[in-house]
């Protein structure tokens, strides 16, 4: 939500300085002050909305299959999903400080306080305007909605209320004029433009445009009761009373004020200029038209272009993906082959999965994907992969309810259908479905296996990663470089940890043995450096020397193991 608010803003604002700038160029000396307004109040309605339309490729509503997720199930599936918990002893505890905000939350905070602030100044005058109303007196010889304070220092109207000074003195002509002056802009509800311009800009508060829209708002208010005072007062008697009585300061922005230094001249300026000719006007609304037109489709078609270059992109990373739409498809030479299996192993889960390369087959073949025993593989040909595709969208195309959907952002999703995403679906088979592999689930006690951690004596065979302890401590090492703060002699000749092996790719229980000597800070510094070695350690048990696990009385088992990363590699 705080995305989508930030980027609404933005855009807004965006759209508002666009639209103002033109109808600046178009319009600043233009006479039609009621088109005017009019114009105003589009353009402000205009920048607030167009952000949130979207026109797109109209999609049913169907359910939805995260492309995120595996779409069917896999060999994968079978497996008991562990949690391993890392445990650092007290002396090896690594901490390194992160920041509780980022710099999105930061921004949105700065935000939000701006939003505060522009709402509580718009309260405060509220507040002060409900205090003159309430507090004052009616000035019944000059009108029923006429109020008098002391506070007041000149005239200005705001919503149903004209509000003077009580100890003014002002002639009668100057009294006429005024209240006439003011009673125009109580009569066209000129207030309601004002508090939505503050609305307006409590939410784009960092924008300038908004506030010159403001301004000019107020300038063609004043421009329309000074029309509506001309038309039965002449022009030298109105301008003098105007100077006479002109204000150097506003100090509510919500109101009205009859007479303001700041503006007077542009006023003055604006009575004498002639009428605006129809068939200049015509072409000015024509042309803002146009640059309204032209804002509107590129923010609101703008989500068409996007999801097209979404579903291409989406395509273009499904040509890495492990296989898609066809992880429990088999070809029929395959089905018999499954069937096979089945038969010669009665009572068994006979599972398969597709690889892409043959190091992910030795993972099975050598047992270092734990729990399964590898029964049969193969290596598929050209033919089989478009075999096993056009099954693939065999099936989808005809289940007209299944879709991916495609977050884009935190902000914005895009749902395709099946079909959309041939391309990706065909390149996933033909890149990643190069082995096929059928084994058989070898589990006998997982409760036992869960709950149960040997040491390393206490086992018939000790578990192993490929390629062996010792190369895998020396890659860690290798890949580790020394922090600038941090030499070699401020280290031992190996770092020590202890950690029970899940099997495959997973360890658990991480436990540093090495501690440091020294100083505090040093001390901190060093643990912070064995921080990073112990992430490294499980980068590589992650992703590439994947256990075999330990054997006790023929049943697979956890064992604690502890491994020594030598620093004269670092």
């Amino acid at each position: 939500m705080k995305t989508e608010i930030l980027i609404w803003s933005l855009k807004a604002g965006l759209i508002l300085s666009f639209l103002f700038a033109a109808y600046y160029l178009l319009f600043r000396n233009n006479t039609q002050f009621q088109l005017k307004r009019m114009l105003q109040m589009v353009m402000l309605v205009a920048a607030i909305s167009f952000p949130l339309i979207k026109i797109s490729v109209s999609n049913d509503t169907i359910p939805t299959v995260y492309a995120f997720q595996q779409l069917d199930n896999s060999l994968t599936s079978e497996n008991p999903v562990l949690n391993p918990s890392v445990e650092l002893a007290p002396t090896s505890q690594v901490e390194i400080p992160n920041s509780n905000f980022s710099t999105a939350d930061i921004i949105w905070w700065v935000y939000l306080a701006g939003v505060g602030l522009s709402a509580l100044i718009i309260l405060i005058e509220l507040a002060k305007l409900g205090h003159l109303r309430f507090k004052g007196n009616r000035e019944l010889h000059l009108g029923e909605n006429v109020i008098g304070h002391p506070s007041v220092k000149y005239p200005f109207s705001f919503m149903k209320w004209i509000f003077v000074p009580t100890d003014s003195d002002y002639s009668e002509d100057d009294w006429r004029i005024v209240l006439a002056h003011e009673n125009l802009h109580l009569q066209q509800k000129h207030t309601l433009d004002i508090l939505f311009a503050s609305l307006a800009q409590c939410m784009l508060w960092y924008h300038p445009a908004v506030y010159l829209i403001q301004k000019s708002m107020k300038s063609n208010h004043e421009a329309l009761a000074d029309a509506a005072v001309l038309a039965s007062t002449p022009y030298n008697q109105y301008s003098k009373t105007l100077l006479a009585l002109s204000l150097r300061t506003n100090t509510l922005t919500l109101s009205h004020s009859f007479s303001l230094i700041s503006s007077l001249s542009k006023r003055l300026k604006l009575m004498k200029l002639p009428k605006s000719k129809l068939r200049k006007t015509i072409l000015s609304i024509s042309l803002l038209s146009f640059a309204g037109a032209f804002v509107f489709i590129s923010t609101s078609l703008k989500s068409q272009d996007t999801r097209e270059a979404k579903r291409l992109e989406l395509i273009e990373l499904m040509t890495s993906w492990p296989v898609t739409m066809a992880n429990n498809r088999l070809i029929a030479k395959y089905e018999k082959i499954r069937d096979v299996l089945i038969q010669e192993n009665p009572g068994s889960k006979i599972v398969f999965t597709y690889l892409k390369d043959f190091g992910d087959v030795l993972e099975y073949t050598e047992s270092f994907r734990p729990g399964q025993e590898t029964l049969f593989y193969n290596e598929l040909l050209k033919e089989e992969k478009e075999e096993l595709y056009h099954l693939a969208i065999q099936d989808t195309t005809s289940d007209k309810s299944r879709s991916i959907l495609f977050a884009a952002d935190k902000a914005t999703q895009y749902r395709f259908k099946i079909h959309e995403l041939s391309e990706g679906i065909k390149a996933s088979i033909l890149n990643s479905a190069n082995y096929i592999l059928f084994c058989k689930s070898t589990y006998t006690d997982t409760t036992s296996f869960i709950s149960d951690i040997y040491d390393i004596n206490e086992v018939d065979v000790a578990p192993t990663p490929v390629g062996g302890l010792e190369n895998l401590a020396k890659s860690i090492a290798l890949d580790i470089d020394l922090p600038k703060n941090i030499s070699k002699k401020d280290l031992p000749k190996s770092i020590d940890f202890e950690f029970v092996v899940e099997g495959g790719n997973s360890i658990s229980h991480i436990k540093l043995l090495t501690e440091v000597a020294g100083n505090e800070k040093r001390q901190d510094e060093v643990y912070k450096f064995f921080g990073m070695v112990h992430n490294e350690m499980r980068d590589k048990i992650g992703s590439l020397y994947p256990w075999k696990r330990g054997i006790k009385d023929g049943n697979q088992v956890r064992v604690k193991m502890q491994i020594s990363i030598p620093t004269k590699y670092m």
